[in-house]
């Protein structure tokens, strides 16, 4: 993937799509405190209050094919908003577990969408054929993307997570 695509959200404001990198660790870190206490535990699935140097580590260093990550970037103030990643998990079928957080403000105005799109067509053209995601039951906003992704293959709820497994279609993307 070429650095700095566009992604059109529905309303049609333009974002840029970049992949992390280890020099995006501050704003990353700052990202994540900045995100609401209550889209921070649907993300990570713990009241976080701080991230450590070594998990900034893990979600930065990535080798841009079995760990890839994502952000949307607003052109204008040049600040991420959203950081859509996935970890290659299982090689038979290639299955890579998936993760999304969005800025509060900019949550409901199709940007989670985009950017995970944008990733299951990178991550298909890597090889990757399914995705697998654990959420809040109560996530709907979260499933709903998902399901959007193709074709369900499984679903196993458990103490209030779902986990989903979804084939990549291909055309998702575009």
């Amino acid at each position: 993937m070429a650095e700095s695509e566009p992604i059109v959200l529905r309303d049609g404001t333009r974002l840029l799509v970049d992949p992390l990198s280890p020099e995006d660790r501050v704003e990353l870190r700052e990202g994540i405190e900045h995100l609401s206490p209550a889209s921070r535990y649907r993300r990570f699935f713990t009241p976080v209050t701080d991230v450590s140097n070594q998990q900034l580590a893990y979600l930065t260093t990535l080798d841009h094919d079995q760990h890839e990550a994502l952000a949307a970037v607003d052109p204008g103030t040049g600040r991420g908003v959203a950081v859509a990643r996935y970890v290659l998990v299982g090689d038979i079928p290639p299955t890579a577990e998936v993760a999304l957080a969005v800025f509060d403000e900019w949550q409901g105005r199709g940007v989670g969408r985009a950017l995970l799109h944008r990733l299951a067509a990178v991550a298909h053209r890597r090889g990757i054929i399914r995705f697998t995601g654990t959420m809040l039951a109560d996530n709907a906003t979260m499933i709903s993307l998902m399901r959007s992704l193709g074709r369900v293959v499984s679903t196993h709820r458990e103490s209030g997570t779902v986990e989903l497994l979804v084939e990549i279609d291909p055309d998702s993307g575009r």
